[in-house]
């Protein structure tokens, strides 16, 4: 972008419209030093996709891991949401199987309930897997 005759040349400048500044000075941070500092979930899901669009495989599995752990009846949702726009079915298995797990404490949520109002297709295809897997 910088070498060739693009906006950002001209300009001497790059934009991320996409990422907020924290996200960036995080981002950045870790591309320089391999440390993350104060990762939180909404930090490391927006870390998780900046991983992903600048395909930095090792900030990408390090967010992977932070938010499996991180996994609750109340961001269950938003991490499916995440793993399934990424298609990154290792994290989509990792949901699913959590999800499968506490089957009456994550199917009998009122988070549920709303996952399956916003995202019908979605909680339809993991209560299938859940059924078709004979609830394990």
């Amino acid at each position: 972008m910088l070498t060739t005759n693009m906006k950002e040349k001209l300009m001497d400048c790059i934009e991320v419209e996409d990422l907020e500044d924290s996200t960036i000075d995080q981002f950045l941070l870790f591309l320089y030093t391999d440390i993350l500092e104060d990762l939180q979930w909404e930090s490391a899901m927006k870390l998780y996709y900046a991983a992903y669009k600048y395909q930095v495989q090792r900030l990408k599995d390090l967010c992977t891991s932070f938010l499996i752990t991180g996994l609750n009846r109340r961001n269950i949702g938003d991490l499916l949401i995440l793993a399934d726009k990424h298609q990154d079915s290792d994290l989509k298995t990792a949901v699913e199987k959590f999800i499968c797990r506490r089957d009456k404490q994550m199917f009998s949520t009122d988070e549920w309930e709303s996952f399956m109002e916003t995202h019908s297709e979605l909680a339809m295809k993991t209560m299938y897997l859940y059924l078709k897997n004979g609830r394990n």
